[in-house]
């Protein structure tokens, strides 16, 4: 399930489950014992609370959220736009190099960003290379930016 939400559900599912461990450890820190329909119902409460937050920020309730596309899928099809180096770089040099993103909305993007700004600058994302055009890698530094190695 969790592989078909979208950032903005993982987040709010995240934030639920941090809340409810964190309010069942006071509990049982403050000495009171925790059965299984009490973390029930801290978990109904906590959920509850989110619930309300999410919609007095005016935010999308969650099952009004539209399903992603499988991040494998999404994986596979970036995969398919790969470049297959045969022969050494020019020069021996190194390409740009970013990490693979691991959420579903920047791959989508990265997938989009490579159809539409293909060219000659080969760049590396994870373990395979690409070809973008110079404005494609301005880009990409844009979107990517955040995934550079340290």
């Amino acid at each position: 399930m969790l592989d078909y939400m979208s950032s903005e559900e993982l987040g709010a599912n995240l934030f639920r489950a941090t809340q409810t461990e964190a309010k069942l450890k006071r509990e049982l820190e403050s000495g009171n014992k925790v059965g299984q329909h009490q973390a029930n119902q801290t978990h109904y409460e906590v959920g509850r609370k989110v619930r309300y937050t999410i919609e007095e920020l005016g935010g999308t309730m969650p099952e009004e959220l539209p399903t992603v596309e499988h991040i494998s899928k999404v994986e596979k099809r970036l995969k398919s736009l790969a470049y297959d180096i045969q022969v050494p770089l020019p020069n021996d040099q190194s390409p740009p190099t970013f990490l693979l993103p691991t959420t579903i909305e920047p791959l989508m993007q990265l997938v989009e960003l490579i159809r539409t700004y293909p060219g000659d600058e080969i760049v590396r994302i994870g373990d395979a290379y690409y070809k973008l055009s110079a404005e494609g890698l301005a880009q990409l530094h844009t979107l990517l930016g955040s995934y550079l190695p340290k």
